[in-house]
């Protein structure tokens, strides 16, 4: 079968996942003429945490749960994601509790970026788009270990050399195990009887260069244990 329902479905088995993005939105960005990047980036600030103002407060009235990260160690985990995904344009995002309100630059495709870019848009629970805000919820303290396997697993799924690698080598017969441990450095390693032949060593290759470019949420310092099984040949086709 194809790699990507394979994967799916051996996955629902491990990790129970509905994302609740919405489609690729038609969020309108706003355009500033003749304005300097500085000054864009701080009328994008004070745009939203204006908006963000009265669900700070309603926050701040209400009875404090333990549980929750906080606004400060909310906004400094959505920046992680948000700096790789914006790099050097300004935005703006301001934060209550685990939902943050995105102020977006004006930038081509940024709307696809945010969504796709695992490992680390597997932090996110729900991505909601609007004509007039964009808001992002991250899961919650006790699901983001669990999230940070979801998106390696994901980013594994799609990356374009996991399905070089099987194209490379479409008739070999054998099963592997794919592991994400966190001990004490994040890592994924794959053992079966394939570990060592020619497609378990370019798959591992693979697994090497996600995991070298993920970033770690802050406040992880476990995963949960289940090994995802893959069973090859799978047959030729599109993936």
């Amino acid at each position: 079968m194809a790699l990507a329902a394979l994967i799916l479905g051996l996955a629902a088995n491990v990790y129970l996942w509905r994302s609740t993005a919405t489609p690729i939105a038609t969020h309108t960005p706003r355009t500033a003429r003749g304005v300097d990047r500085a000054e864009l980036a701080q009328r994008r600030l004070l745009r939203t945490e204006t908006r963000t103002d009265d669900r700070r407060r309603r926050e701040d009235e209400a009875p404090g749960d333990p549980g929750d990260p906080g606004s400060s160690k909310t906004e400094a985990t959505a920046k992680l994601y948000l700096d790789r995904i914006f790099q050097t344009e300004p935005y703006a995002v301001a934060c209550v509790g685990r939902t943050c309100t995105l102020d977006p630059p004006d930038a081509p495709d940024w709307q696809h970026d945010l969504q796709t870019a695992f490992p680390e848009r597997a932090w996110f629970c729900r991505m909601s788009f609007a004509p007039t805000e964009v808001l992002l919820e991250l899961c919650p303290p006790e699901e983001m270990g669990a999230a940070v396997t979801r998106g390696i697993l994901t980013a594994f799924e799609l990356a374009p050399a996991t399905a070089a690698c099987l194209t490379a080598h479409p008739d070999t017969h054998g099963d592997l195990a794919l592991d994400v441990l966190l001990d004490p450095h994040l890592r994924a390693t794959l053992t079966g009887s394939l570990a060592s032949a020619p497609v378990g060593l370019c798959l591992q290759r693979v697994l090497d260069d996600i995991v070298a470019r993920a970033e770690l949420p802050p406040g992880v310092t476990a995963l949960p244990r289940a090994p995802l099984e893959l069973h090859l040949p799978m047959r030729k086709g599109p993936i």
